[in-house]
């Protein structure tokens, strides 16, 4: 099963029936509650309620602009149409108070081994007030189903994804943002183009994978100590040995099927994250899926792949 799938719905016709996000969100004209004494009322902030279960999604301030679930998907639509691609799957985080919907781009192989690439544009909308309308490209590598990041070189978040506030005039807002997701394709192109290259790159022997390990994990996880001078130094160090040794484990499985390069030394360590890192909570798996495609880990990704290229 996807990745995508582990927490939507897929989408058959195009229409939200099909992903139960057929429902609406509305605003309450004030804030109203119980307090000693009397009520209190403020008139500066608003809840967004979602009118099916009348669930309080967000407060929000009274400017604010709420982005329909159907507008979304006529987004997707309007993107998926003009390059021939295809709407994919739904699903909602939080109950509702976060949703999305993604578009995916014909897969492809990296390298001369099987290894799918399925290349998907996320568009994201919060209900809350805490996120953006967002569009992310990102992939699914069905090898081991770990998810990689294709950054557009625009917005925020480490220029991963493009996004706009609910304010203001949100119809030219998602005209202009449909005009800049239209890259999806091309960036997927990119993307393909960026694996082949870390593919055809060799690694030759364990001290050059050694070193590629510890250049990622000082770069991005944490900062090594130079010389271990105390017990906190220690279990830096600790920490460091036990988490290569995971990525030497995945790494000589996918090395024996595709080959020792740097696409396959890439990915144990991108793969450590999609499915090692731990998430509390009662909704783990859509912390995971939050982190893996917006958060900390999709963060951390996306400055991997930029520190592998440069090392390729």
């Amino acid at each position: 099963m996807s990745i995508l799938n582990t927490v939507g719905k897929e989408v058959n016709n195009n229409t939200l029936e099909d992903t139960g996000l057929n429902w609406t969100v509305e605003k309450t004209e004030c804030l109203t509650g119980q307090v000693t004494g009397g009520t209190a009322t403020t008139f500066d902030k608003v809840a967004t309620v979602r009118t099916d279960t009348h669930e309080v999604l967000g407060i929000v301030g009274k400017d604010y602009q709420v982005v329909q679930n159907q507008e979304l998907a006529y987004m997707a639509e309007r993107i998926s149409g003009s390059a021939g691609l295809k709407i994919d799957t739904a699903g909602e985080l939080r109950n509702g108070a976060r949703v999305w919907l993604s578009i995916k781009a014909p897969s492809f192989n990296v390298g001369t081994k099987d290894d799918e690439i399925k290349p998907y544009l996320l568009l994201t909308n919060g209900h809350d007030g805490l996120f953006s309308l967002s569009g992310t490209p990102t992939s699914v590598r069905t090898w081991c189903e770990n998810t990689l990041n294709m950054a557009l070189r625009s917005g925020r978040r480490e220029n991963m994804c493009i996004s706009i506030r609910h304010k203001g005039d949100m119809n030219e807002k998602m005209e202009g943002l449909m005009d800049t997701l239209s890259q999806f394709y091309a960036r997927s192109d990119n993307f393909q183009k960026q694996a082949s290259y870390m593919a055809g790159t060799k690694i030759n022997d364990s001290q050059q994978l050694n070193d590629y390990f510890r250049a990622i994990y000082n770069e991005t996880i944490q900062k090594l100590p130079d010389t271990v001078q105390d017990s906190k130094d220690q279990r830096t160090m600790n920490k460091f040995h036990s988490t290569m040794m995971k990525w030497y484990d995945v790494y000589d499985t996918e090395s024996a099927h595709l080959g020792s390069n740097m696409w396959v030394a890439f990915n144990a360590v991108t793969n450590y994250l999609d499915h090692s890192t731990s998430f509390r909570g009662k909704k783990k798996d859509e912390n995971r899926f939050y982190s893996n495609f917006y958060g900390a880990n999709a963060i951390r990704k996306q400055k991997i792949l930029e520190s592998t290229l440069a090392m390729a």
